[in-house]
């Protein structure tokens, strides 16, 4: 018992250093872990901590691309047709057009990290990380330019959602939003003033609603002459879900709690059921593929597959 409230104790701590910082989240040690998993018609891409990336055509069966890279990756998109795009730490920029096959570095002109990245179509991507770095490309990556953004923290989370980017920051001036979003079309940035209680982890769309998570909980925005949120599931135990997944016709959440204990919740709201994993299998990123749920993380680029009620632990090394 001691122990237990000794760990729950370290975990908050950790919580709150790591929501007065921007550095990339990622664990306390020098580890190997998955950062992102995407998917295109054909394949799983999963990036990781090492700078590899790998392919897999089922989820359980992976192998590392041929990719001349070392820098930490900590995001990967795709599209259906099988263009690839990672981001990551001193603003690399990856970009594949055929599944993975070959790959080209990409100039940004910015040096810090690049937390998240975004296809908006073939040719525009956008990126956004530290201190409210926010990159776009029209030209397939070749040329990049810097979006005005009325914030300096650091970008953790963009999500295109009808024709607009939702903007999650991960740590807020005080009195300042944690959520903005991008209006394509007139080019210009608008604050959503909702109170969060931490940094935003996951922005997506299910079924025509924007759900949210942070620290406390997972949220659906409501618009409706103004913005307000309403809880979903709330993960005020230690839990912090990385992301938000649509599962069976319900909300699946994944991630981490305690002292990087993995943790996945499925059957959200009407039957909420809970998956713990042993310590270092933690998840910061997941994916449906093939009616397979994917969990991403660890410290031996692990991963969690459910299918058909059965779990199963898959090392990508």
């Amino acid at each position: 018992m001691v122990i237990y409230l000794y760990r729950i104790l370290v975990f908050i701590i950790l919580a709150l250093l790591t929501s007065c910082i921007e550095d990339p989240v990622k664990t306390s040690i020098d580890d190997n872990y998955i950062s992102s998993i995407a998917k295109s018609d054909s394949y799983l891409f999963a990036s990781a901590s090492n700078g590899q990336i790998f392919r897999s055509s089922d989820g359980e069966g992976w192998y590392s691309l041929v990719i001349n890279n070392s820098i930490l990756l900590l995001d990967i998109e795709s599209t259906p047709n099988g263009r690839i795009i990672a981001s990551g730490e001193n603003g690399v920029i990856l970009i594949s057009t055929n599944n993975g096959e070959n790959w080209s570095k990409k100039a940004t002109g910015v040096s810090s990290f690049l937390k998240d990245v975004l296809i908006y179509n073939d040719s525009t991507y956008y990126a956004g990380g530290r201190s409210g770095t926010l990159i776009k490309t029209t030209d397939f990556g070749e040329t990049w330019e810097l979006i005005s953004t009325p914030f300096s923290t650091q970008i953790s989370k963009l999500s295109l959602i009808n024709n607009e980017i939702y903007i999650g920051l991960r740590t807020s001036i005080k009195n300042s939003p944690l959520l903005y979003k991008y209006e394509i079309n007139t080019d210009t940035i608008i604050s959503i003033d909702i109170e969060f209680s931490s940094f935003i982890t996951d922005i997506t769309e299910i079924n025509g609603e924007v759900y949210l998570t942070d620290y406390s909980g997972c949220y659906k925005l409501i618009e409706n002459a103004g913005y307000s949120k309403e809880l979903v599931h709330s993960t005020n135990n230690g839990f912090i879900a990385q992301k938000i997944l649509s599962y069976n016709n319900e909300i699946a959440l994944v991630g981490y709690s305690g002292f990087n204990l993995g943790k996945i919740i499925t059957g959200i709201p009407s039957n909420p059921q809970v998956k713990e994993f042993e310590e270092s299998i933690y998840f910061n990123s997941g994916i449906v593929f093939s009616n397979k749920l994917i969990a991403g993380g660890g410290d031996e680029f692990e991963l969690a597959v459910l299918q058909n009620s059965n779990w199963k632990i898959i090392k990508l090394k």
